[in-house]
């Protein structure tokens, strides 16, 4: 598979995590509220609720994969950032080291952190299979 067909493959694989995570999430139902508080702490009335706690995860993937590589070369380069970006994936150079790899998929903007954690998953599990090192970070906001 070249880089392309395998990013195809990820994001249908986070697409299907996600929703079925997304699915079990509202079975169980609301976890979390949230209350409006004043400056003093005090708690006022619930003004939403959430699913799951907020927060997210991403891909890292050392740059010296010929992944990483290929994905250089067939992006295209924003001169003004360190952003390379394809049609639904994007790559900027890692905060310690390596890539971090972006997917969009459809519930990319939600914010409970197991549907992100568990769609990253599901493409970790693509790009290993392909022999990708690829490397799942989870983050709480």
């Amino acid at each position: 598979m070249n880089a392309l067909e395998i990013i195809a493959e990820a994001i249908k694989s986070a697409e299907i995590a996600s929703r079925a995570t997304l699915d079990q999430l509202q079975a169980h139902g609301t976890r979390y509220t949230i209350h409006q508080t004043d400056l003093e702490g005090n708690q006022g009335p619930a003004i939403d609720a959430l699913l799951d706690l907020c927060g997210g995860a991403y891909i890292n993937i050392p740059g010296t994969t010929p992944f990483i590589r290929e994905l250089k070369k067939i992006g295209e380069s924003d001169k003004n950032s360190q952003w390379i970006k394809g049609k639904g994936w994007s790559i900027t150079k890692g905060v310690y080291k390596g890539y971090t790899i972006h997917l969009d998929f459809q519930l990319m903007r939600r914010q409970e952190a197991k549907i992100h954690a568990n769609a990253m998953k599901a493409a970790v599990d693509v790009f290993k299979s392909q022999g990708i090192p690829a490397t799942l970070h989870t983050y709480i906001d």
